[in-house]
């Protein structure tokens, strides 16, 4: 290829991607962009709210006030046509009067700045994995369980036969043997400052400074199968169809408070896959054996 050729060859190839980025940027810009109209529409609905929001506040104080004035008028009119009023009628009614005044002149608002979420909108992609290439990555070996917990600064990972420390590189950096065969869940307790691992039987408080299990329940006639914290409780859900979750404190000591059982944790039918506590909200996923009758009905028969 000569030089002209080559040089023709690129000229083509810059137009070409040029009017593909003048192509996006008018598509990013253009109000038929979904995203911008359903952002335009948030917007609306929002105002509308807070409009909502503040009209109703502004009534609430007119009417106070208009109906304890309108009181007032009243008991004037009434009066006036009384032939013994008294001084201390009239100085009652002086001092509401006064009272209302004194409120319209000199009522504060201390109003707090009205904050909006970042995470307010949820992003959906249409690719599967919306996820760049990862950048570090462990092996484990087979016989691992697949349960894992972090927090600000570690991941905690069952890699057989030990419970392994990981840092933000994936490098191990502090171990300890696991001393049964299972492992159900883990998860992190901020008010603990500590990891809680959690067996079908058992459930261990771990410190990620010494490594060291301590045992904080007893074991049960329940089986357990996940686990996961809010600020101050511990939730545990047990195995099997018809899960019940167990509610406990975690300061000063790990204490039972209460217990959810089918029909309110989920039907006859259907099992606690998973449960996660965040921001004030306990979420489930929910298994459901759509065959179970199906087989059922096959072995009677």
């Amino acid at each position: 290829m000569n030089p002209n050729e080559h040089s023709n060859r690129l000229n083509t190839e810059f137009i070409s991607l040029v009017e593909k980025i003048n192509t996006l940027s008018s598509r990013t810009c253009s109000s038929e962009q979904p995203f911008l109209g359903a952002l335009e529409q948030w917007r609306i609905e929002s105002q509308q709210t807070l409009d909502s929001f503040c009209n109703e506040k502004r009534q609430t104080f007119i009417n106070s006030r208009l109906e304890e004035l309108n009181r007032l008028r009243t008991n004037v009119e009434e009066l006036a046509c009384v032939q013994d009023v008294t001084q201390q009628n009239t100085n009652s009614i002086k001092t509401s009067i006064d009272w209302i005044e004194q409120d319209i002149n000199k009522i504060q608002l201390n109003f707090r700045p009205l904050s909006i979420d970042e995470h307010l909108m949820v992003r959906r992609s249409q690719d599967l994995l919306p996820f760049p290439p990862s950048k570090q990555a462990i092996e484990l070996t087979d016989s691992s369980y697949a349960v894992l917990a972090g927090n600000k600064q570690h991941l905690l990972v069952h890699r057989e036969p030990t419970l392994c420390l990981l840092d933000r590189q994936l490098t191990i950096i502090k171990e300890t043997p696991w001393p049964l065969v299972d492992i159900s869940d883990i998860c992190w307790s901020s008010v603990l400052n500590r990891f809680i691992v959690i067996n079908s039987q058992y459930v261990f408080i771990l410190d990620e400074r010494t490594m060291v299990l301590e045992q904080c329940l007893t074991p049960d006639t329940v089986n357990w199968i996940r686990g996961t914290c809010s600020d101050t409780k511990l939730y545990l859900s047990t195995e099997g169809i018809g899960s019940s979750i167990f509610e406990y404190t975690l300061m000063p000591s790990i204490v039972l408070l209460k217990e959810w059982k089918s029909p309110v944790t989920c039907t006859h039918n259907e099992w606690i896959e998973d449960l996660k506590f965040h921001n004030d909200f306990l979420g489930l996923a929910i298994g459901r054996c759509k065959t179970m009758r199906f087989v059922s009905n096959f072995v009677h028969q």
